[in-house]
């Protein structure tokens, strides 16, 4: 004899709609499927209200919608974004050849917010052939592609929320209550600055420009420059045990080659730096001391000036001659690496295995 149906009470819907596993393995405020619901408002689950006049939230003569989109992040668009989660919607028009734009609208009952212009046809160049769009959000970031691979201009977009500190901004050294700006430490550099800003850029995550610089301080302005990011000074002190304990002969050698990658939101990583020729790595202007057993003190002159919102950090790397590998030496904080200094601590200090960082 079959069981009677029963009527089970779901009051909570936090786990969306789940299509990819099997249901055997569904949790009990998961589903599968959803018809004529909404569940775009959390903990609460809608009837579909029905479609609305697209002239009530955008108005353009000529609309052809090419990308519609739906997601939510834990910020709004105001001019210093607050946290205060906003459910978006991502829309891609097109009025002609030069009027092409991707927006965002804010409030999901399509009346009452307003469109924001994401990036125009100044980005996405490639025009002969329509774009196929595909959006995909990770940790409410929205990343925005083009699927029609003959536009070859038309790059990633990547488009999020950013709020932190960078170059020295509130950093206090040595767990006391003073700041870059105290006698005997490093001044803190002129971008210093606490990002509060939504921001748009490609997903590529470029490599630095890396130099090999002739003196210490840039002094030669070498760093400068609009065409280098990273400026490595590798210096051999001429005594033992100086910038840190000496290791074995023939360590370091004369063709050892050191680079930097760049840190974007603090877990990807990017490609090994390469210097103006197009080289991986670049060679220090000293000869080695010691035999090769004297550990050299590397300085890191940054240009701030190229440096994308997205990059938290940079990682410097050291190739022994004749070795297939890199390997990393220290890990650089966008914000408070500079303070790793000794320098950047009271005279006095002693070195220890502290490596040297500076910023331009």
């Amino acid at each position: 004899m079959s069981r009677p149906k029963q009527r089970q009470s779901i009051a909570d819907f936090s786990g969306g709609l789940v299509t990819f596993p099997s249901p055997l393995d569904m949790r009990e405020n998961q589903f599968q499927q959803l018809d004529e619901v909404d569940n775009m408002k959390l903990g609460r689950l809608e009837k579909v209200k029905g479609s609305a006049d697209d002239a009530a939230v955008y108005t353009n003569d000529n609309l052809k919608g090419q990308g519609l989109f739906t997601y939510r992040t834990e910020w709004d668009k105001a001019g210093t974004p607050v946290e205060n989660s906003t459910n978006w919607f991502i829309l891609y028009r097109k009025n002609g050849d030069n009027d092409r734009t991707l927006n965002r609208y804010d409030e999901d009952d399509g009346t009452s917010g307003s469109w924001a212009e994401i990036f125009d046809e100044t980005v996405w160049t490639s025009k002969t052939n329509d774009p196929n769009l595909d959006m995909v959000v990770q940790n409410e970031v929205l990343r925005v592609s083009d699927g029609n691979f003959a536009n070859a201009n038309n790059a990633s977009q990547w488009y999020g929320y950013i709020n932190r500190d960078r170059f020295g901004q509130g950093v206090k050294l040595g767990g006391i209550s003073m700041s870059y700006n105290e006698p005997e430490r490093f001044k803190a550099p002129s971008p210093a600055v606490a990002l509060n800003t939504w921001h748009r850029t490609s997903t590529e995550l470029l490599p630095p420009v890396v130099i090999s610089m002739r003196s210490a301080w840039d002094r030669n302005t070498e760093v400068d420059d609009s065409t280098v990011d990273v400026g490595l000074y590798i210096h051999y002190s001429s005594s033992s045990d100086v910038l840190a304990d000496d290791v074995g002969a023939d360590t370091f050698s004369d063709g050892d080659l050191y680079t930097a990658t760049y840190v974007y939101d603090y877990i990807q990583e990017s490609a090994l730096g390469r210097a103006e020729d197009g080289t991986i790595g670049v060679r220090p202007r000293e000869n080695i001391t010691g035999s090769g057993a004297y550990c050299p003190g590397i300085q890191v002159i940054w240009n701030t000036a190229t440096v994308d919102k997205r990059i938290t950090g940079m990682n410097i790397y050291w190739n022994p001659k004749g070795d297939v590998d890199w390997y990393q030496i220290v890990h650089l904080d966008a914000n408070t690496g500079w303070a790793d200094d000794y320098r950047a601590k009271r005279l006095g200090t002693p070195p220890g295995t502290a490596m040297f960082a500076s910023a331009s």
